[in-house]
């Protein structure tokens, strides 16, 4: 009896082509899972609670590796293992924050930009307002902190984050929209490679800067590589940047590498969920994306109100897979306002107050979270072609629900064939019977245990063409 073997998932979630036409290996939904540097799916850690955030702080960010959030005239509370760091913020009496704008630090200080309850912004260096700052978005990069407003590119003198005036100290502007006019709305910037990359909702432009300001020098402009999601442009592997755009995420690298950018673009596999997504919900939520690096790992997050796409890449083995996890604790899915990288772990802030931890260097840790595993109709290259399918044979570790849905016509039709519990190969195929030209797999399971997928063969006699 024949059998088709799909050998590893290296490809990932890749919704480019039709349920119908796209290859095998691929998948049309990775959910709650990734796949490791051996092409094999493994569902993701839990995220565990780790502390009710002060009512009155907002967002959250990383110092010496130690998370912390930030409120306005509070304590100050050192972060230590165990302990959520409070950084204060003096705002003028009677004003709180209402939303972190963002932040870096400086010297090993925190440079935060917040909108305060009075509506006005503030720029705060070591909880400090400095009141010559401009600026929603910023980096530290070569001495300084870079800000971007409308069309300008600010910077602080030499070493000083509190002066903003100074010419003869190294501070000043410089107004992007002189060289181009689709950067007159600047929204965020990026280290790329040993330059500068700053967005705008429409463009994106490459500068080499310097201390002395009589250096900086425009080196590139690159039209359709904007963004309105200031948070998710992130430097991510050699020197590559991505980013979050209306059309999905995006490269920097691919885009001044190639004008069929669309095409060899590394978020081009997830192009339409992205889309799906921003349809679905309010493209105001989306203009928060946040983007991470997983620090045990280096995957890349994008994180979302209620979802994060995490994508698993390793050149060598030749892996570029995107998954997506659902923000959930113990079952109950939970709402993202802010997250951030620290230490061994990422730390999501949900929108309940509660902080929540993944990832640690001990025993992972894994919940009753539903993973889900659907792969595309095939048609094993002979799509007018009846087979009659007799079954399944699998790697697993864990118990898996395994369905099979054999009518393309209706794709949510679908039968449980029953439970795996472990590879079949010694216990014999899992049996399946049925008629037709293609066939989906689909694998569930809410296991608290950790659970993985290597493989799966599936075996079939042709019967007639169509």
């Amino acid at each position: 009896m024949p059998y088709y073997a799909i050998d590893n998932f290296a490809a990932g979630m890749d919704v480019r082509k039709s349920p119908l036409t796209a290859p095998a290996g691929t998948l049309r939904l990775l959910k709650n899972a990734h796949v490791t540097a051996g092409g094999e799916i493994e569902k993701r850690q839990a995220f565990q609670f780790g502390w009710n955030a002060p009512s009155n702080s907002k967002g959250i960010a990383s110092l010496n590796g130690y998370p912390y959030v930030f409120v306005a005239n509070g304590t100050e509370v050192p972060a230590s293992e165990g302990v959520l760091g409070v950084h204060s913020l003096e705002l003028p009496v009677g004003v709180t924050i209402d939303e972190v704008l963002d932040w870096d630090t400086y010297d090993g200080k925190f440079f935060v930009i917040v909108r305060g309850s009075d509506t006005n912004y503030y720029r705060t260096y070591n909880g400090l307002v400095v009141p010559d700052a401009k600026g929603f978005a910023c980096r530290t990069y070569k001495s300084k902190i870079y800000v971007t407003e409308g069309s300008f590119l600010y910077f602080c003198a030499v070493g000083n984050p509190l002066e903003w005036l100074s010419a003869l100290d190294g501070a000043g502007f410089i107004n992007l929209a002189v060289e181009d006019s689709e950067m007159s709305n600047l929204v965020g910037l990026e280290v790329y490679y040993d330059k500068l990359a700053v967005f705008s909702d429409r463009a994106c432009q490459i500068w080499s800067v310097d201390p002395d300001p009589n250096k900086n020098q425009i080196v590139q402009t690159l039209r359709q590589a904007g963004t309105d999601a200031p948070k998710s442009i992130r430097q991510y592997g050699s020197g590559d940047v991505l980013y979050l755009a209306p059309d999905g995420i995006r490269s920097l690298k691919a885009r001044l590498q190639s004008i069929t950018a669309s095409v060899s673009d590394i978020g081009s596999p997830v192009d339409n969920y992205v889309r799906d997504l921003i349809s679905a919900g309010n493209y105001a939520d989306m203009k928060k994306a946040i983007s991470l690096l997983e620090p045990l790992t280096g995957r890349y997050w994008i994180v979302m109100k209620d979802s994060i796409l995490v994508l698993s890449n390793y050149p060598n083995p030749e892996i570029s897979a995107w998954g997506v996890y659902v923000p959930g604790s113990g079952g109950v899915p939970f709402e993202v306002v802010d997250a951030v990288a620290a230490g061994a772990s990422i730390y999501l802030r949900g929108a309940d107050n509660k902080i929540y931890k993944y990832g640690n260097t001990g025993t992972p840790v894994y919940c009753n979270c539903e993973v889900e595993v659907i792969l595309p109709y095939l048609s094993f290259n002979k799509p007018a072609t009846f087979k009659q399918f007799m079954g399944v044979d699998l790697s697993a570790v864990g118990d898996w629900n395994l369905y099979a849905a054999l009518n393309p016509h209706d794709q949510n039709a679908e039968d449980l064939l029953g439970t795996v519990s472990g590879p079949t190969f010694l216990t014999g195929q899992f049996a399946m019977s049925g008629h037709s030209t293609h066939v989906s797999l689909r694998l569930r399971s809410s296991s608290a245990q950790q659970i993985s997928l290597s493989n799966i063969m599936i075996h079939f006699e042709e019967t007639e063409t169509t």
